[in-house]
Formats: structure tokens, C-alpha cells, sequence
């Protein structure tokens, strides 16, 4: 049975332990919305998930682990010596001097001259026999009893991902601007929290955090060979990004009343307590930055915000005529959601309906099935340009 954590921000809080919680988060809002049988499937509220096979799971915890590699490298670089390590591979070594079965070192015994095997040898005795000799072989075992030893706890990586990530580690300390927004804070920072509202228990994980703003690292990729601009507004609209965003908005809003616990003795660090300290200070609201890495070694790595706020047209159109000062104070209080952030919104407040409504019919471990299962489909509900196409 999962402890159920109070609310509070967490820092340093476990990945499982996060997701163990029973709570809705920003990615609960975009699966919901797909539909409330998908989110039910991969909910904790299904007690019979649909089974999966060994191959599938073995994918998906490497998959994991990888991710979580991936995260540590970018968000915590001095700590991924301490939680991962280079998967030991025999391309790693010169292959003409690799002898990676016993009977290749019985054979380079043969050609040293020396007695094959000894009655009562092991074949890990006969590898240290010919170790003893210091011809310049390397013996599989023993490199990777080696490697094992040191490894210890360490979940390994494999050699291509890891390479890759320390080109990407470059790639963000080359550009200061975007290597500022990664210093200075905390890393996967957990804010639990209850909707006032609903009694709805939420939950985000911020990817890093500082004391006057918070960034999200995301990673994509171009096939299709889209301008880089495009690129980066289709990542938002078609992954739910600009959901992420007022979410979180959302959580640091309510993170300033809530208790704060560390990961060592229950109490934030110094420099943790102290970024609660200034985020609490804030007159405004704390900035946002979306990071995004182009995957496959491309350095494309910049930063973009979204615009969540506007003036009525009242009030931007005398913005001009004012101070700096008096200009802060319009934005303060005239400023209303842009709509990208007002999609959001709405958005956000239809999933945590749907989710009451449904939780409301169906008793736990009871599928959630649709609540509108006979309907019928009218041109209304295809695209004009489609029901014109010319067909040929």
C-alpha cells in the first residue's frame, strides 16, 4: 500500500514516490482529454491493468531509466557520476587484444607457449594465468567483473546513449544564457497540493526551480525538416505544452501556503528554504522558460515563453503614456489571460470536471465507460477544404 504524502513542496522527492501518489497532474489534464476510458486504463483507479508482456516491460523500465539519465544530465550533471554509469561494452576495447571466451585464452596460451589447462584450473584461474604473463591481453570476464565492482548501485546506461548525453551536457554549458536558467536552483521539485475548490488532489513536478522562475526541458526532433520557429510552435500546441505551463503556474501559486520537506531530515537545504523565501517575496508571479534540445546531436538548443498575459485594450492603449512604475501596477492589476493561457484554462478546468463527473458514477476498479456511447457524425464535423478536395 502507497504512503500517501501530505501537501507540501518536495524537494529531491523519488520519481516512483511521486507517481506512486494518487493525485492529478498536467499529464492526467492531456490524457483525460483524449478521452476518460484512456486515462482510466493507466490510472491507478484500474485494478486490472491490461497485461503486459516481459519484453514490453523490460522496454519500458529501460525506457525509463533512460529518461531519468537523460533528466539527471541535463538538471543535475554533478550527480550523474553518482546515479548512472557507462554501460561496459566490447567495442570499447581494441578487438585484436579483447578475448572474450575461455577457449580464445586457452588458444593465446597456446600461442604463448604455455600449457593450455592445468587439471583442477578454473577458467577464471587460467585467465589470471595468462593475465600473470602481461602479454597485453584483455579477457572479457575479467573487465567486466571489473566494471561491475565499480559500477556498484549504479543503474548503467548504454555506450550511445551515454556519449550522447555528455555531447548534449556540452552543448547546454556552451550556451550561458540557457546554462543561467539551469543554475542556481533545484532540480525535479514536487509540489502536492489540494483544489480548494473541488477537493481535487494535485500534484506537478517541476523540472528546475529558482526563486524567481521555473524551466521546463523538453526534447524534439525535425524529420519533415520544418523551420525551427514552426518547429517549437507545433511541439507546444500538439504536446500540450502551453497546458504544462498554466498548470504549473497553477502549483507555484499554491506552493506559497504550503510546508516545505527536503530529502535528508525533513527540512528544505539552505538554498532550498531560501528559493521558498523568494518565490513568496515575489510581487508577481515567478517567469517560465520552455528549454528545448533538438535530439540526434543538433546544438539547436534555445529558450522560449509563452505569453499568458494581456491588457484589455482600454488599458494598452494608455500603457504608452505611463512610467515604469505605473506600468507595473497596470500590468498588476488590469492584466487579463492571453488566449493561449485562457485555452489553457479552460482546458485544465474541463479535465478536473470530467474527472469528478466520472468519479462520481463509477466505484473504484469499475471501467469507466463513455458517457455518450450512441452518437452519429455530420459534415459539420469534418474540415471544409476536405468535403471539397476534388476527387480524381
Amino acid at each position: 500500500m502507497t504512503d500517501f504524502l501530505p501537501d507540501g513542496v518536495y524537494f529531491d522527492l523519488p520519481e516512483d514516490v511521486y507517481f506512486a501518489q494518487e493525485r492529478f497532474s498536467k499529464s492526467d489534464v492531456k490524457k483525460i482529454r483524449v478521452s476518460p476510458a484512456d486515462w482510466w486504463a493507466e490510472s491507478y483507479l484500474n485494478e486490472s491493468p491490461f497485461p503486459l508482456t516481459d519484453a514490453q516491460i523490460e522496454a519500458r523500465e529501460k525506457a525509463r531509466v533512460l529518461g531519468r539519465a537523460y533528466h539527471c544530465a541535463r538538471l543535475e550533471p554533478d550527480r550523474l557520476d553518482e546515479r548512472f554509469v557507462r554501460q561496459l561494452e566490447k567495442g570499447d576495447f581494441d578487438s585484436e587484444k579483447l578475448l572474450t571466451s575461455d577457449s580464445a585464452v586457452k588458444a593465446r596460451l597456446k600461442e604463448l607457449g604455455q600449457q593450455q589447462t592445468i587439471k583442477g584450473e578454473t577458467p577464471e584461474e587460467r585467465a589470471q594465468r595468462l593475465l600473470g604473463l602481461d602479454d597485453g591481453s584483455l579477457i572479457w570476464s575479467v573487465e567486466l567483473a571489473r566494471w561491475q565492482e565499480d559500477a556498484g548501485q549504479r543503474q548503467p546506461i548504454a555506450g550511445l546513449f551515454w556519449d550522447q548525453m555528455l555531447v548534449d551536457q556540452d552543448h547546454l554549458r556552451a550556451s550561458l544564457p540557457i546554462h543561467q536558467m539551469l543554475s542556481g536552483g533545484a532540480a525535479e521539485v514536487s509540489i502536492l497540493w489540494t483544489c480548494q475548490d473541488t477537493g481535487m488532489r494535485l500534484s506537478s513536478r517541476l523540472d528546475y526551480l529558482k526563486g524567481d522562475a521555473w524551466a521546463e526541458l523538453k526534447t524534439f526532433s525535425n524529420p519533415n525538416g520544418k523551420e525551427l520557429e514552426q518547429c517549437l510552435r507545433d511541439a507546444v500546441m500538439f504536446n500540450g505544452y502551453y497546458i504544462d505551463v498554466a498548470f504549473q503556474l497553477q502549483a507555484l501559486r499554491a506552493a506559497r501556503d504550503l510546508p516545505a520537506f527536503g530529502s535528508s531530515d525533513g527540512s528544505p537545504y539552505p538554498f532550498e528554504s531560501e528559493i521558498l523565501e523568494q518565490l513568496n517575496a515575489l510581487r508577481d508571479e515567478p517567469s517560465h522558460s520552455i528549454i528545448f534540445q533538438q535530439k540526434g546531436g543538433v546544438p539547436n538548443i534555445v529558450s522560449r515563453s509563452l505569453e499568458l498575459w494581456r491588457l484589455p485594450l482600454d488599458a494598452a492603449m494608455i500603457e504608452g503614456a505611463l512610467s515604469h512604475d505605473e506600468r507595473a501596477d497596470l500590468w498588476r492589476n488590469r492584466k487579463i489571460p492571453s488566449a493561449v493561457h485562457q485555452r489553457a484554462l479552460i482546458e485544465i478546468e474541463s479535465a478536473k470536471r470530467t474527472f469528478l463527473q466520472y468519479s462520481q458514477v463509477y466505484e473504484r476498479g469499475e471501467p469507466w465507460l463513455p458517457f455518450d456511447p450512441v452518437g452519429r457524425i455530420t459534415d459539420y464535423d469534418f474540415p471544409p477544404y476536405w468535403l471539397e478536395k476534388e476527387v480524381k
